[in-house]
């Protein structure tokens, strides 16, 4: 090839490979910068834009026909954010699709969390099939339709599969470690079994950030097709917004402090208080559904903890959720938890009381007390009158 026909190659090839950089630089820059601000790169290749425009096409308009070139990189500039934004107009459009249909889950079905008594995170023993399988048995056969589990790794990612085999109609499978890549896998391939996902719980506590959670977020979405969230308490929302963009739905932890007082009235007043904050963020972002998490009382080991108080409390949760003109629309209770935690002892952190959570002990019997009035024996489950529990939306 002579030098003049290599010059006029390179004259048409390094134009296409500027333009195809800047094609690909923009689609890059659009998926990181959209973390921080969705706002951000618009605004920068705007600037960009009429920079081009005023130096090529206004102050030198005379020789307009020798910026060719220029003005095409003017056009991708502005194209490429105009195209990309439909995209994302049109992925959001069918995230709110997916996230509505969810939301029917939510209303419908009874919620409730989910942890094997045979778990220990501690010794990483996350076995017992068979004893899983109990467990859900008791679970499913108490009236709760739709299961939260908060984990995994190990057996743990069998529990979908389980419980949809026995006859529970939901399952929101928990990835506690966004992090861990063989947990992530685990959880994706079970994706046939799984009505949502939740990715990390309170990554504040944990020594990685909402980049890891975003990232986390998106590979599950992509591989599974299925509405993902992440737990955070109610503000944490609203303080990285770049993460709540990436989710789908909202699961706020609204986890009352009943370790020094797990009073009735203190509890039901703290969980109304923080229902409210979840309405703070619901006005921020209307359109997605909202799944309350952590509503819990123990029965045991904490001032004023008795199963008694524990039916108390719960059974005003549901009265309150029942109540259309008190309670927010899209907005729904689900309940923490199943059975009793052994492993969250005070020797290991835990507050006192953690152990006690279950509406069943370890051993799977329901929790009971004597009604001073009646003298009848009442469990702790019969708070959950599902008679009429179910709210309705538009």
């Amino acid at each position: 090839m002579t030098d003049k026909e290599t010059n006029k190659t390179d004259s048409k090839i390094n134009p296409l490979t500027t333009l195809l950089s800047i094609t690909v630089g923009v689609t890059v820059l659009w998926k990181h910068l959209n973390w921080l601000s969705p706002y951000l790169l618009p605004s920068i290749l705007l600037g960009i834009a009429l920079y081009l425009f005023y130096m090529f096409v206004i102050r030198n308009r005379p020789q307009y026909k020798h910026n060719k070139y220029w003005i095409t990189v003017l056009v991708i500039s502005v194209l490429s954010p105009i195209a990309l934004t439909v995209n994302d107009y049109l992925d959001n459009s069918y995230r709110i699709e997916l996230s509505e249909k969810f939301e029917k889950n939510m209303r419908i079905l009874r919620w409730i969390t989910y942890e094997p008594t045979t778990m220990n995170p501690y010794a990483k023993r996350h076995e017992g099939l068979e004893e899983i399988k109990q467990e859900l048995k008791i679970i499913e056969e108490n009236g709760f339709t739709g299961i939260i589990t908060f984990s995994s790794k190990g057996d743990l990612s069998s529990i979908p599969r389980e419980a949809k085999n026995i006859g529970i109609k939901g399952v929101i499978m928990g990835i506690m470690d966004p992090t861990d890549e063989e947990e992530l896998e685990r959880a994706i391939n079970e994706s046939e079994f799984v009505d949502a996902y939740c990715v990390g719980h309170m990554f504040t506590d944990y020594d990685y950030g909402q980049g890891e959670v975003i990232y986390a977020v998106e590979k599950v979405r992509e591989s599974t097709n299925k509405p993902i969230t992440t737990t955070l308490r109610p503000n944490g929302y609203l303080a990285f917004p770049s993460l709540t963009n990436s989710i789908d739905w909202f699961f706020p932890d609204i986890h009352t402090r009943w370790y020094t007082n797990a009073s009735v009235e203190k509890n039901f007043r703290e969980t109304k208080y923080l229902i409210e904050k979840v309405s703070d963020v619901q006005r921020a972002y209307p359109y997605k559904p909202i799944l309350l998490k952590m509503i819990s009382l123990p029965s045991d080991d904490a001032k004023n903890a008795s199963p008694k108080e524990q039916f108390m409390f719960f059974r005003n949760i549901v009265e309150y959720s029942k109540s259309d003109m008190d309670f927010p629309e899209r907005v729904y209770p689900s309940y923490f938890s199943s059975f009793d935690i052994p492993w969250k002892t005070p020797e290991r952190k835990w507050p006192s009381g953690e152990v006690h959570v279950g509406l069943f002990d370890k051993n799977g019997k329901p929790k009971k007390f004597i009604d001073p009035d009646s003298k009848k024996e009442i469990s702790v489950i019969s708070a959950f009158d599902w008679v009429d529990t179910v709210q309705t939306i538009e």
